[in-house]
Formats: C-alpha cells, structure tokens, sequence
C-alpha cells in the first residue's frame, strides 16, 4: 500500500485543528487558519457533534494524519447546510462531480472526503473507522483501485411519488445513534443512545434498557435477538428480553459465538424447517472486517421459546473481493445489499451464504438500505446538495424487479435520514437533529404499497 504522505504533503509549523472550536463552529477550518474548501490537498471531515462516534472519529484522526504527516480539516454537516442555504461560493459544489461527492457524503456522520483546491476528489469513505481501516481505505481511492467503474448521476426519471400519510411520531429526548430497527410483531424499535442498547415503544412512549452497547437486531419474526458483544456475537430469546422486568436487569445469551467478532449485524431466516420446532437464519456482520456470514439452526420448545441454537458450519467472508460496506440481508437471507466502496454506488447481491452474484447496481450512491418484507423493494435516502433546494434529505423507494424509483414526499428532512420498513409495509423514517430539529425523531408513515 503507498503510503498517504506521497499524496498530501504536510504543511511545516500548521496546526491542523483548532480544538478550541471543535464543537461550536460552523465555518469551514483548516490549517494556519485557511478556509478548508479552498486550498491545498487534505482529507476533510464531515461530522456530527450530536453523534459520539462522529466526534471520536474527528479526534482520532487528527492524531492520525499528525503521524501520517498530511493536513486534516474538518467541517460540520450542519455548515454544509448552512452554506448551502445562505448562497455562499465554494467550489465543493460549483463543480458538478465535487457536489455529487458532497452530498454522498452527507448521507451519512461521519464521512471522509480527498479534497484539493476546493473540490471533492472522491467519492466519500461513510461511518466510524479505525485508522489503520481509514488508511487502507483512502490508499484504494487513491491508487485508482475503482476508477474502471463510473458512478452515474442519480436519475430524475422517477414514478411518481408514493402517497404516505404521517400516522406516528415520537420526538426522543436527547440524542441517540443513527441506528435503528423495528421489532416484527410489536410497535417497538431498536437502538442504541449513551452507550446501551434500548428498546423503545412508539404507542406508549415508554423507552428500556436492552443487552449491549449498540447494534441489538431482531430476526425478521421478531423472535430472537443479537448484538455484538465483548467475547462475540451474542442471541437472545425475544420474549425474555421484551417480557424482563424494566428496572434495566437483562437475561443471558443463549449462545456467545466467539468467531462473529465484527458490528453491525443483520438477519435473515433461510428456512422454517420443521416449524415450528426448528429456524434456519443466516447472520451476518460487517463493519471493518469485510462481511462475515455464518448460519444457524434454532430449535424451539413447545411454549416458543428458544431451546438451542447451534452454528451451521464456520464463518466465512462473503463475497471476499468485494470491498463493501454497510451491508443488510434481505428478510429471507437471499439478497445482500451493501455499499461497494471502490465505486460509491450501492448495489444488491444474491447469496446462499458462500457465492455472490450482483443482481442490481443503482449506479448511485445512498444511504443505509432498507429491505421491505418480500425483498422486492428497498428504501433509503439521498441528499440533494442543489442550491434550488437548499439541502434536503429525500426517501425513495426502488422496486428491484421493474427498476422503478418512487420518491417519498412526507418523508422529506434537512438533517441525517435512516429508513426502514416494517413488515405491514409501514415506513419508519429516523430524522438526526437538523435545522429545525434540535432532537431526533421517528416518524411511521403508511404505506409503501399506494402511489399518487
């Protein structure tokens, strides 16, 4: 791997950040006090204060690029907004592939941009990275590793717009991860706020402490859940997590699989087997160890509730060429989609949990993906960085068999957008605190199957 200094050489007798405005500024910083955009080769930073990894990262890698010896700049996602909004010239988005990078990288805090003379070189590297990940990573951009692939420009041929009515809202308290998922067969979802693990009722309001610090995910019947844990990818019984008392005492795993080391996980049941007596599900994770996939055989007792459950041969990587990032099996653990990170764009692949095979490539870059219950369609969100609009994340829905696109009006935010659908075919939309909205929250919007 050529080392990154060969790229940006360092500036001698420049501070690299201003930590005195680390958390209160909304211009644009860079060394010996030059606007960021403007000059210079650099890694520039998109960050979130609300969002503790977001501001870890920051501080992370300005050490970092102090022992890499390159120049570091950072800017808040709020000023990019800001920015936007009030007209000012900056050539991140007067040049037309710059702006494409800029707003891929606001989909997601943080996000790592290559900028020099105040354009967005490529497409950004999204989430919360180890440094040693971070360097591999920009070494692949700029090494050229994906330039034989051109991200297109996102389509405006959309259908038309699909007509979801806000029928819940529930406004949290103080700030939360930009994770989430919803509980199949109750009006819960998971996340994750302050270090734990929380399990929330959208009806009641009524929020508790679950297993783990982040991550906890239920199985697409909303049977059992797992979540990384210190020794390993912990399963848990459903029921006595949602049926413990709430005083914050969790039960214990029923299986600690200590080869399923990575975050962000995800679950699809392959097979009912006998059912109800027995569940085949296919786990997977990855966050920075590539995607690692294992499958399960859960057995069932007569109450329903979880009696073994045994891993099915070893974990393997899945699709081990590939560089992917942000990856989500479908409901019946046939398709993955993911973020291939030598191209930006977010493609969908079908698996039987050894081989891969790239079933559609949206040619764009998106948010975290969310998979409807039968797999035919996927939501997630795109950040349009037009000055016509000012800076607004926007919803759509894309139908993987017609390659149609459907945009979601009442889904519509300035600030950070995760979607999810739930099994009814409802449409969760997490909102990050933006402009006008200094907390985050979840709306439930009905329903995805009704167009205008």
């Amino acid at each position: 791997m050529q080392s990154l200094t060969s790229y940006f050489p360092s500036r001698p007798g420049c501070r690299r950040l201003d930590r005195r405005s680390l958390l209160f500024s909304l211009l644009l910083l860079c060394a010996c006090g030059a606007p960021a955009s403007e000059t210079g080769a650099a890694l520039l930073y998109l960050w979130t204060e609300e969002m503790p990894l977001s501001v870890r990262g920051l501080h992370e890698l300005d050490s970092a690029t102090s022992v890499w010896g390159i120049e570091f700049r950072h800017v808040s996602r709020q000023a990019v907004v800001d920015s936007l909004r009030d007209g000012r010239s900056s050539r991140l988005w007067q040049d037309e592939e710059s702006r494409e990078n800029i707003g891929a990288a606001m989909l997601h805090s943080p996000a790592l941009l290559v900028v020099e003379n105040g354009v967005a070189l490529s497409h950004p590297i999204l989430g919360y990275r180890s440094t040693s990940a971070y360097e591999a990573l920009v070494s692949e951009l700029l090494e050229g590793s994906g330039s034989s692939t051109t991200v297109r420009r996102f389509p405006t041929d959309s259908t038309s717009p699909l007509r979801m009515a806000v029928v819940g809202e529930h406004r949290f308290s103080s700030p939360i991860g930009a994770f989430f998922r919803h509980v199949h067969g109750t009006s819960m979802i998971a996340y994750d706020q302050g270090g734990s693990a929380r399990l929330l009722d959208l009806t009641t309001g009524r929020s508790r402490r679950a297993p783990g610090k982040l991550d906890l995910v239920p199985s697409p019947d909303g049977r059992l859940f797992v979540t990384p844990g210190e020794r390993g990818l912990e399963f848990y019984d459903a029921r006595e997590i949602l049926l413990s008392p709430a005083d914050g005492s969790v039960p214990e795993p029923v299986l600690v699989d200590s080869s399923m080391t990575d975050q962000y996980p995800s679950i699809g049941i392959t097979t009912a087997g006998d059912a109800p007596s027995s569940t085949t599900i296919r786990v997977i994770t990855g966050w920075t160890e590539g995607v690692a996939v294992r499958d399960y055989d859960v057995r069932w007792d007569r109450s329903g509730a979880v009696s073994d459950v045994r891993p099915l041969g070893l974990r393997e990587t899945l699709c081990p060429t590939a560089t992917l990032s942000l990856p989500i099996l479908s409901p019946d653990g046939t398709l993955l989609a993911a973020r291939n990170e030598r191209s930006g764009s977010t493609i969908v692949v079908a698996t039987d949990g050894a081989s891969c095979r790239i079933v559609a490539d949206l040619g764009f870059e998106t948010s975290k993906v969310a998979f409807s219950r039968s797999g035919e369609r996927i939501a997630f969100s795109r950040f349009d960085v037009s000055s016509a609009a000012g800076g607004v994340s926007r919803t759509f829905i894309y139908d993987l068999d017609s390659q149609s696109l459907a945009p979601v009006p009442s889904a519509e935010s300035v600030g950070l957008v995760i979607p999810a659908i739930n099994h009814g075919d409802s449409l969760f939309i997490l909102s990050m605190p933006d402009y006008n909205l200094r907390l985050p929250t979840i709306k439930t919007l009905c329903c995805v199957g009704d167009r205008e």
